[in-house]
């Protein structure tokens, strides 16, 4: 399997992304995408950059993306389950999306109030 055939098959596969979806994760047109996943980009220059930045993106493991070797997805990630669910909440649930973020920006000790709170929710749930 050839590099452009890898990027198809995560982007449709793994990832479950549209190629606007997936261009607009990397800053480019869906043409862009589809060029590449076609082999046919215009500016073969162009192609490095963006291999590094489907990796970084999206957790890529650039060895893999290259080569074919290895596991398409970098080891420190637990499953590959999370890479395809940031994607799709990035794309597709904006207040999922502004909630990770709210989340992040919170200090610790509101991040601890946070998870007593979803602690007492999620037994709440279980009980009803």
């Amino acid at each position: 399997m050839e590099i452009y055939e890898r990027i198809k098959r995560l982007r449709k596969n793994t990832l479950h992304l549209s190629q606007t979806e997936f261009g607009q994760r990397l800053g480019v047109s869906r043409s862009v995408i589809a060029n590449i996943e076609l082999n046919v980009l215009a500016r073969p220059d162009q192609k490095e950059p963006l291999y590094k930045l489907i990796c970084k993106e999206f957790h890529v493991n650039y060895d893999w993306l290259i080569s074919g070797k290895g596991q398409p997805f970098s080891e420190d990630l637990e499953e590959d389950e999370y890479v395809r669910a940031t994607a799709e909440i990035d794309i597709k649930d904006p207040k999922a999306r502004r909630a990770i973020i709210d989340y992040w920006h919170l200090t610790n000790e509101d991040k601890e109030l946070f998870w007593k709170f979803m602690d007492r929710f999620a037994k709440k749930e279980q009980e009803d």
